[in-house]
């Protein structure tokens, strides 16, 4: 055998989604192939950085964490890894559905965060189950169907958000539920035409995991942040299955892929016409606490308060933007409060001074509402700049009969993101509880005195 031979059959055993693959060469090829990745992704980083990425870094999984901090401000060099990712990530799929049918495993736990750890370590150690001739083609049938089910949910959800965010710069409603109902028809409607036995559950599978791996995609390609596609998820996979459910009862042996392509078509319609129309509407936020100072004791502290102590809510932990402290240049209206947050200041001139009740102010410059969970510094998410917008704000002091104070904190806001039924349950919570934030420590600072 030539060696041009020998190392075309060594590729196509790595890349094939055929053929088992026994507990031994698994291991071992596993272990081969994270020497070389290693390898070749600290060569990368050495060529950039001239620094080591250690082994113990690497193990991390978490390349924002284990790489060197000069990385920050080269993001080709995340881009270059995750493209080197791709087909040691495509050869792990392939040669763990392969072991999986060799032991007798359900190969869908690889797709699940963690579990696929244990599951990993399980088909080191367990033996081979004998396959008969018409199994072995059974399970190749099934396997491939649902890759093509994935990869056609992952590809529609992928070009549904660049043609709304990039294209359109539009966070509407045929983004977030007509691209993942999209998605979930395609890949439902692709896994059962290929396979028409398909169980509706397995449908519902591909669809959710077509919704996972755009997302990872997003992600990788410095579309979106982490804590954006967590609060995105859950609108994303409804949808999704609503349309696995459709795509299921749809796909017929006898059918071909019209429906699919007639959604892919009417999609971009949709969501070019609400782009054109959608506008945001104001919303207002209360929140209240009650102090035990008098008005004109509490006053001081709410036009200006000094330094918060450093957050310990999670929702802040996350890279939610949060209130700092608080000066103000002038006194009375036309003067101009700055309220600074983890991200920026907020510039708010001052329209109403009525001391010690009522203190009111536009927004006139606002920074980004949070600093994104992402391996980039840099994302390519209009929705950071454009999407929440505080428009004014007013604090309340109440003179109670007992000489305490009631405090009424009101922000207006604006959020250009639909369907804003959802999406104000996230906006309103985060807002409530900045609010808290301030008031709670303009409790403590008027009633320490």
């Amino acid at each position: 055998m030539s060696v041009s031979g020998g190392a075309r059959g060594v590729l196509n055993q790595l890349f094939t989604l055929s053929g088992p693959v026994d507990r031994r060469t698994y291991l071992t090829t596993g272990l081969g192939l994270l020497a070389v990745k290693y390898a070749l992704d600290a060569a990368i980083v050495y060529g950039a950085l001239g620094s080591l990425w250690s082994p113990r870094g690497y193990l991390l999984l978490s390349w924002s964490d284990s790489l060197p901090d000069a990385a920050d401000s080269h993001a080709w060099l995340y881009l270059s890894l995750a493209a080197l990712s791709l087909p040691f990530a495509w050869i792990g799929i392939a040669m763990t559905m392969r072991r999986c049918r060799d032991a007798g495993l359900p190969h869908a736990l690889f797709f699940v965060p963690f579990g696929k750890y244990l599951m990993i370590a399980a088909l080191c150690v367990m033996p081979s189950r004998a396959l008969g001739p018409d199994e072995g083609r059974s399970d190749r049938v099934r396997e491939h169907a649902l890759l093509f089910g994935i990869a056609s949910g992952t590809l529609a959800l992928v070009l549904a958000m660049a043609f709304s965010v990039l294209a359109l710069e539009s966070y509407g409603s045929a983004l977030f539920i007509g691209a993942p109902f999209v998605s979930g028809f395609a890949s439902a409607f692709t896994l059962t035409s290929r396979r028409p036995t398909s169980s509706l559950r397995q449908s519902f599978g591909v669809a959710t995991l077509s919704v996972l791996c755009a997302g990872t995609a997003f992600l990788l390609i410095a579309w979106e942040g982490v804590v954006c596609m967590v609060m995105a998820a859950p609108i994303a996979i409804a949808f999704s299955l609503l349309g696995a459910l459709a795509g299921h009862a749809s796909a017929r042996p006898s059918m071909t892929a019209s429906p699919v392509l007639v959604l892919l078509c009417l999609w971009p319609l949709l969501t070019a016409a609400e782009a054109s129309v959608a506008r945001p509407r104001l919303r207002e936020v209360l929140s209240v606490i009650e102090v035990e100072r008098a008005p004109e004791a509490v006053w001081p502290h709410v036009i200006a308060f000094a330094p918060l102590p450093p957050p310990t809510e999670w929702l802040f932990k996350t890279g939610i933007a949060y209130p700092q402290r608080a000066r103000i240049e002038g006194q009375g209206v036309g003067a101009v409060r700055y309220c600074e947050f983890s991200t920026g200041a907020f510039v708010e001139p001052i329209t109403v001074w009525d001391a010690p009740e009522r203190l009111a102010f536009d927004v006139a410059k606002q920074p980004r509402p949070m600093n994104e969970l992402s391996p980039y510094d840099d994302l390519l998410a209009p929705h950071l700049d454009s999407a929440l917008r505080s428009q004014r704000g007013e604090f309340l002091l109440k003179r109670l009969p007992d000489g305490r104070t009631r405090i009424e904190a009101r922000t207006w806001y604006t959020l250009d993101m639909a369907p804003r039924g959802y999406w104000h349950l996230w906006s309103d919570a985060i807002i409530h509880r900045i609010h808290l934030r301030v008031l709670e420590h303009v409790q403590h600072q008027a009633e320490r005195g």
